[in-house]
């Protein structure tokens, strides 16, 4: 006789015997003549959930415990609605990668201004958004757009038979960022909904990546979709690719609202496993009574059918716990130190500075604080301004770039922003408390008071404010008709199904799982409040584009807010001046008789060439002595002993010259100095007492040596550093080194600014993520000082995103402790910062471009655009 055991998974059968034992997850047969053992275990969910008497499973450990009671969405669910959406909808299926908090990163941070900070102008087309800020909105989403159509397209050339059927979201500029309205009021609510809408089309747009990099070849080193839009035939460009990766739109680590999927009704359940993969927090709901319910998807009753006796009770809350976020490098805040940790323990090394100030660096300190005490805008070369990001309910100590700094300073508040004279940045954040919280710059004092800040608190869903009787969501498809989204679109739908199939009928819901939650939807402006906005001649050439090269070069030009830059130069002198400085060319022979016979002086074609030879060509000269001073040239040219062959009349360096150096006041004496791989001359001051002066001494090679006596520079050498940095002189910011500190190799750096394929042509998105990365290296790492004192074009380059400042405090910490530039003479051992060959190269903007040849690089120069 056979006995069938039948239980909620499987169905199994075996001979009836008195000595049959039978477990709900197995069963082992005995027979009286013979042993038979057969094990057949039950699968059932990594973790299963009781709430509210209804029974989830999900991978994730934890679960929504402020989860509504279900609902359908309404036919024109607004951005806000599909934002708070805990439940599925068949329609959205990127629902559940909508981030949590969205707007982080190169690429996103134009749309992270809160929406009562962002800047909107009244003028004769009434209240808008400033014109350039919202082409730069238009330019993000213009490219978000064509990137998803190429991956969508990508996507179903290599799953035609995928059913892909979904209402696709409405383009953020629908809901009016990029008009004007009548009302200041209508023009902030008009923003405030299209950045929701721009929440939910990075949503979507992770959607795609995701069933790209998971469905398409999900073992390749590289995800599916970056090559895609790497390729000669499909590209976008390659900075905007760089920005991309940097986004969260690609991180699956970052924390997104996930979904509760009823396993017998959602339609796009063939799909959630590419969302298991991406981290996306998925939900399976069963019912009060599983072995009622029927999942459309065969892998989910085999992998996640709930535990009948091993399960969570969640009891419904409002609170969350939520895992710290990564810290910024270089942002001074360390792992898992919240606000409140960092400023005190900032107080507390602020203090131990103090204690350690000599007279002339508290009065530096106090001078900058006092400068600082109007919250002068920073500038190119001010203080660094940093601003504390909300990331998940956790505030990150983000830096700001220099671009950014002049359109978002005024969004926060003066009693927002705290200076730190000790390290010469600004902190802003919209926590900050009254005056009463925040440093007295105006005062003199050295009490430090540091802003009180108000807990963050984390964000919490939205509390159900109604509850009525609803049916499920159970539409399976919009086939064989628009949805109403897409018919309202001013642009094109992107990702609307074409099937040709019937609606699909809801079904009932069972009676055991009711209930709703309405989210009020918001006051959106409707046509009549607002018009477009006006397209004068320089819009015009900024017209959208169906090329995606293109739409992602004008994205890169926006994320990085580039700007033309006018490099500065210092006061202008004459050729005379250069040549009589830098040579000591000092003629004492009236009239001039020329160069002695037994000189053979070098030849210059013309008087140009003489210019251009000294660097003068954009110097005035007097006209005067044009030939005397290609001789004395010529003659320098043309010798190996200077001091032993140049004729004493011309210069300055001999007792016969018309002004003697040796006679010159003199505010600094020098010092030879010999090391293994050149000769220096240390710069000492003369009658100025050790401690007015700086712990470091300066290094510099024979002629600057000189020129500073000529000069009359010193004896301070704050003074001689800031005149070398101004006019691009090469020198070296040398401490003794403790004998106890070994010298240790830097860390190498390599591809900086990247490399190029075979044949690729340059644009100004080159030039513009170039001058971002370079400026972001040079404001980050403490060594990079090391640029300012390179001198030449080095020098001019750092000198754009650079403060003084950064040489004048002397060599960064990682010098002092022997892990850079370490230089031997006699028995002193000397430290300063070093530049290496690679960030050189970065500071000039040098890529590599493929060959196609096995490998092998060249080097593009990208100021040759």
């Amino acid at each position: 006789m056979i006995l069938a055991c039948i239980d909620t998974v499987r169905t199994y059968a075996f001979p009836r015997d008195s000595t049959s034992r039978l477990f709900y997850s197995s069963c082992q047969v005995y027979r009286s003549y013979a042993q038979v053992e057969l094990q057949l275990t039950i699968p059932v969910a990594p973790f299963t959930f009781l709430f509210n008497e209804q029974f989830y499973t999900s991978n994730h450990s934890d679960f929504p415990s402020s989860l509504p009671f279900w609902s359908s969405l309404p036919d024109n669910p607004s951005p806000q609605q599909l934002k708070d959406r805990l439940w599925y909808s068949s329609q959205h299926p990127y629902i559940p990668f909508i981030l949590k908090s969205p707007f982080h990163g190169d690429l996103l941070r134009r749309l992270s201004v809160p929406i009562d900070r962002i800047e909107v102008v009244f003028d004769t087309h009434n209240w808008h958004l400033p014109r350039q800020v919202a082409k730069d909105w238009k330019a993000l989403e213009n490219v978000l757009v064509l990137a998803t159509q190429n991956l969508l397209s990508f996507f179903r050339q290599n799953h035609p038979n995928t059913q892909l059927v979904f209402a696709s979201p409405e383009l953020p500029s629908t809901y009016g960022y990029f008009n004007t309205h009548e009302s200041e009021g209508a023009a902030r609510s008009a923003l405030s909904v299209s950045l929701d809408a721009f929440t939910i089309y990075l949503g979507y747009f992770s959607f795609i990546i995701a069933i790209c990099q998971f469905g398409i070849d999900p073992q390749s080193s590289s995800p599916s979709w970056h090559k895609r839009l790497a390729r000669s035939d499909s590209p976008v460009h390659p900075e905007w690719l760089r920005l991309l990766l940097d986004s969260p739109i690609v991180d699956f680590n970052r924390e997104r609202i996930g979904v509760v999927a009823d396993v017998a009704r959602c339609q796009w359940l063939h799909l959630a496993k590419y969302m298991m993969q991406a981290s996306v927090p998925l939900w399976f709901y069963w019912g009060k009574i599983p072995y009622y319910a029927t999942p459309l998807q065969s892998w989910i009753r085999d992998e996640f059918y709930p535990s009948d006796g091993d399960h969570i009770t969640v009891t419904p809350t409002d609170a969350a716990g939520r895992a710290f976020p990564p810290v910024v490098p270089q942002s001074g805040q360390r792992p898992g130190e919240t606000m409140e940790q960092f400023f005190s323990r900032r107080q507390q090394r602020d203090k131990e500075l103090k204690g350690k100030e000599t007279p002339g660096q508290c009065s530096s300190r106090q001078a900058r604080e006092k400068f600082q005490a109007s919250r002068p805008r920073p500038g190119k070369k001010g203080p660094l301004v940093f601003y504390w990001d909300d990331i998940d309910g956790f505030r990150i100590r983000t830096p700001l770039p220099r671009p950014h700094v002049e359109r978002m300073w005024d969004t926060w508040k003066t009693t927002e922003k705290v200076y730190n004279g000790f390290e010469n940045c600004w902190d802003c954040c919209s926590l900050f408390g009254d005056s009463a919280g925040e440093p007295d710059l105006d005062s003199d004092s050295d009490d430090d008071i540091y802003p009180t800040v108000d807990p963050p608190t984390a964000p919490n869903q939205t509390t159900p404010s109604t509850i009525q009787q609803s049916a499920p969501d159970t539409s399976m498809s919009l086939c064989d008709q628009q949805t109403t989204s897409s018919t309202q679109q001013s642009a094109p739908n992107t990702s609307i199904s074409h099937c040709d199939q019937q609606t699909t009928v809801e079904q009932p819901a069972p009676d055991t799982h009711c209930g709703s939650s309405n989210h009020p939807s918001p006051d959106i402006p409707t046509p009549a409040d607002r018009g477009v906005l006006p397209r004068e001649a320089e819009i015009t050439e900024d017209n959208e584009t169906e090329d995606l090269f293109d739409a992602s070069s004008k994205d890169v030009l926006a994320a990085n807010m580039f700007h033309c830059v006018t490099f500065t130069t210092p006061r202008a002198q004459t050729v005379d001046d250069l040549i009589y400085y830098r040579f000591g060319f000092s003629l004492n022979e009236h009239p001039y008789s020329g160069v002695p016979p037994s000189i053979t002086p070098v030849g210059f074609r013309s008087f140009e060439e003489v210019v251009r030879a000294v660097g003068g060509q954009h110097m005035q000269f007097s006209g005067t002595n044009k030939q005397v001073i290609a001789d004395f040239l010529g003659c320098l040219l043309s010798t190996r002993n200077p001091l032993r062959d140049v004729p004493q009349k011309y210069w300055d360096l001999s007792s016969m010259g018309a002004d003697p150096l040796t006679q010159l006041t003199k505010f600094i004496r020098i010092e030879k100095r010999e090391f293994r791989d050149n000769t220096c001359y240390l710069l000492r001051p003369i009658n100025l007492h050790p401690s007015r002066d700086t712990p470091w001494m300066l290094a510099v090679d024979a002629m600057t040596a000189l020129e500073c006596i000529r000069r009359g520079l010193g004896p301070h050498s704050l003074d001689i550093a800031n005149y070398f940095i101004d006019h691009g002189i090469p020198f070296s910011t040398l401490s003794y080194l403790q004998p106890s500190s070994p010298k240790r190799d830097p860390q190498p750096i390599r591809g900086l600014l990247g490399r190029r394929p075979k044949d690729y042509t340059f644009n100004l998105a080159d030039y513009a993520a170039y001058t971002t990365i370079r400026d972001s290296y040079l404001r980050s790492h403490p060594n990079a000082r090391a640029a300012l004192c390179a001198g030449g074009i080095i020098a001019r380059l750092a000198r754009e995103e650079m403060s003084n400042v950064a040489v004048l405090s002397g060599p960064s910490e990682a010098a002092l402790n022997g892990e850079q530039t370490v230089r031997t003479s006699g028995n002193d051992r000397f430290c300063d910062d070093g530049i290496s060959p690679e960030v050189m190269d970065l500071v000039c903007g040098v890529y590599e471009v493929e060959t196609g040849q096995g490998g092998e690089m060249i080097y593009y120069f990208i100021f040759h655009l």
